[in-house]
């Protein structure tokens, strides 16, 4: 993110500032035909008993893709005018309330059922971005009034204390402006003959008539199914939405899809797709040792786990007094613990136990270094793993819930994590598809073993 003055300092960076205030108007946003005074508007706001909102828009500005080359085309900059939603009051200057009922945009899930879909025999995926997305939502509810800031008021506003215009738009920022765009995107996906394939698996949307697969993650759209059909399905979607340039898979949602054939075994050519995340591992590893400091060293890790032994737990460590065997395992373990009351029982769980299973009070002296900056990594790494790299998601998952009582073993844990994406930058989940689709069977297993 790009504070004032370095915007000021790049061209770049000031184009598309100007861009973005230029297409914001030209879409009618909010209304500058009808410039108020604040305290106006607020004082017929109180005479009228009405509700109204009063706000503020600021800029963003940031390089997209910034984990590419700096020589990619993908790689730009791009200036964002949001709503502050956290500065909101009504006309009584009270802290404004939302309907806030959020959204719910697809899941990675989705997006990888679309992709084997497309790799089926004489089918194919094609992504696209709808253009500024959430502006194509009207503004409902609550009159909600903006303040916008100095640098981009016109020059006819000169002399006015604190101007503002009514917003009519889903601007960016708005609590519930996620909310006015999915119900306007799903609408007009109907309106384009696609139907929703369940109500478990939101934004996913599919045509009976060109059999096309539709899954919308807020505004990225990836469309799969027939080759032949796709150009008309994106035809009919740009009746209700503007929609850029639909493109071949590639880059969607921070990760590199590379899509090739391969030969199988029994000599059948499948197509399969390559989930490629490296240079999004290698900003984030290079984050880690920037904030880890200057002197960490990452060394080949062979597995994202440290070495730890069964001797230092319960069921393998020497033990004096009375014990309890496990007759399933034959294990032995210390005696359950009796409490007077559940009060006594969530306190002794909320405390470190010791090997023996026996609560010790956590120790000053073994907070571990990096836990300032482990939620950052692990959400950073999580992202990763969810979407292409499951062979990390159990030691991410496991650091995650220490991250309120880190220690020196946390520390050990997390840099053998960050040492083994280090050393596995090329590593890559694939998936592919070799057999027509009434060929193939889906398979469920039963939680019940008598099925």
């Amino acid at each position: 993110m790009y504070k004032r003055q370095e915007i000021e300092q790049n061209v770049a960076a000031q184009k598309a500032v100007d861009k973005e205030w230029d297409r914001l108007r030209a879409k009618h946003v909010w209304d500058e035909t009808h410039v108020r005074e604040w305290s106006d508007v607020v004082a017929e706001a109180r005479a009228a008993n009405k509700e109204v909102h009063m706000g503020y828009l600021f800029g963003i500005c940031v390089l997209k893709n910034s984990e590419l080359d700096d020589n990619d085309e993908r790689n730009k900059y791009k200036y964002r005018v949001v709503f502050q939603g956290n500065r909101v009051v009504n006309q009584h200057w009270e802290q404004a309330v939302f309907q806030d009922m959020g959204s719910s945009p697809a899941t990675m899930e989705a997006s990888r059922a679309a992709d084997a879909y497309g790799c089926a025999p004489g089918h194919d995926i094609e992504i696209a971005d709808a253009e500024q997305a959430y502006i194509q939502a009207e503004m409902q509810g609550t009159e909600t009034w903006v303040c916008l800031p100095p640098e981009a008021r016109p020059k006819s506003w000169k002399g006015m204390h604190r101007p503002v215009v009514r917003l009519l738009r889903a601007l960016y920022g708005h609590p519930d402006a996620g909310t006015f765009w999915e119900e306007h995107c799903d609408q007009s996906v109907k309106r384009a003959g696609f139907r929703p394939v369940h109500e478990t698996w939101p934004s996913c949307y599919y045509h009976k008539d060109y059999k096309l697969f539709l899954v919308v993650y807020v505004d990225d759209f990836k469309l799969s199914g027939p080759k032949q059909y796709l150009k008309k399905g994106w035809e009919l979607l740009r009746r209700s939405i503007n929609i850029e340039p639909e493109q071949p898979l590639g880059l969607y949602l921070g990760c590199q899809h590379e899509k090739f054939t391969m030969k199988l075994l029994n000599g059948t050519v499948a197509t399969a797709i390559r989930y490629n995340m490296e240079k999004y591992l290698r900003q984030t590893v290079q984050r880690f040792k920037t904030m880890a400091g200057t002197d960490t060293v990452l060394k080949h890790a062979a597995t994202p786990f440290i070495p730890e032994d069964h001797k230092v737990s319960p069921q393998g460590g020497p033990a004096t007094g009375p014990v309890q065997e496990c007759p399933w395992c034959k294990h032995t373990f210390p005696p359950v613990r009796t409490f007077d009351n559940i009060d006594q029982y969530e306190a002794w769980k909320r405390q470190e136990k010791d090997s023996r299973g026996t609560p010790v009070p956590p120790s000053k002296d073994d907070r571990g270094r990096l836990q300032p900056i482990a939620s950052s990594i692990l959400m950073g790494l999580l992202y990763a793993a969810r979407y292409a790299r499951f062979d990390i998601l159990r030691a991410i998952g496991h650091l995650a819930c220490h991250v309120t009582r880190w220690s020196s073993t946390c520390d050990s844990r997390l840099h053998r994590l960050v040492n083994y994406t280090h050393s596995s930058y090329e590593q890559r989940m694939v998936g592919w598809i070799g057999d027509a689709l009434d060929c193939i069977c889906l398979l469920y297993t039963s939680p019940s073993p008598r099925d």
